[in-house]
């Protein structure tokens, strides 16, 4: 299936309702897209397109300056960024996103909305990786298309679009865009993902994309009520707050069995984060 900015329509609502719609356009393929797809179906005066400097890669001012140019072609603000990236615990790619979603976050005021393209492939590298971290349910939901993201929210319109289906856009539109050559790097668990074992899948089942989507929509419903039935268990735990930290009824929680226990306790840790 192609895209258009017709694909945008089921969301231009939301887009209208928001304060402020901002985007963030790293100047690659896809985000270029949907900057140039979005500019479509919205007035200049209601995108702002957000670039952030990671100062990684020796073309990353050359990456600002391509950034500056589509964006004037458009007619559409940008907002330009440079962070500091400290390779942390979690590795490079970790602290880079990090820093990248503190300074969305910082952007967003009340009903805004940022914009980002992640697409169907990203959803199922996403939930590839997860499912060899040994994630569960609510990690094998993969990347929602809507949360909370400060006092705004994060939207990704394009989760349902193919990677080849924005090249082709892209390509008929005679758009230019940047390709990030840490990319190509293999070292990085996600790049080794998208090289090396996903074209091996596609080759057997070339619709793999729609059908982990599928099943990350499934853990999605399942990891929803797991959470509901942590929420019922703990309001008859008589929750309540302590000293340094909070507790509940030990002997209600060990009533429990052990599988529904597990569900709670994993709750109640992430609910206090």
């Amino acid at each position: 299936m192609g895209f258009s900015a017709d694909n945008l329509a089921p969301f231009v609502t939301q887009f209208n309702n928001a304060g402020h719609c901002f985007v963030g356009y790293s100047g690659g393929l896809d985000s270029h897209v949907l900057l140039h797809a979005l500019r479509r179906v919205l007035a200049k005066d209601a995108i702002t397109a957000v670039h952030i400097n990671h100062q990684l890669s020796p073309h990353a001012d050359q990456w600002v300056a391509h950034c500056n140019e589509v964006c004037g072609a458009l007619g559409i603000a940008l907002i330009t960024e440079t962070v500091t990236v400290v390779n942390g615990e979690g590795g490079l790619e970790e602290a880079a996103r990090d820093a990248r979603y503190r300074i969305f976050e910082s952007l967003l005021g009340r009903a805004d909305l940022l914009l980002l393209a992640h697409h169907q492939d990203d959803q199922a590298e996403t939930v590839l990786y997860r499912l060899l971290r040994g994630a569960g349910p609510a990690g094998l939901a993969g990347i929602p298309q809507r949360r909370p993201l400060g006092k705004g929210w994060l939207l990704r319109p394009l989760l349902g679009t193919s990677r080849n289906a924005l090249r082709e856009y892209a390509e008929a539109e005679s758009l230019q865009w940047i390709e990030d050559e840490s990319n190509a790097e293999l070292q990085f668990d996600r790049n080794f993902i998208r090289h090396q074992v996903l074209p091996a899948i596609a080759d057997r089942w070339p619709d793999y994309g729609s059908r982990l989507a599928h099943s990350a929509a499934r853990c999605r419903e399942a990891g929803d009520l797991l959470g509901e039935l942590a929420e019922q268990d703990l309001r008859v735990l008589d929750e309540k707050p302590e000293r340094i930290g909070v507790s509940v009824d030990m002997s209600g929680l060990l009533k429990l069995d052990r599988l529904r226990r597990a569900n709670l306790l994993r709750f109640w840790i992430a609910a206090s984060r």
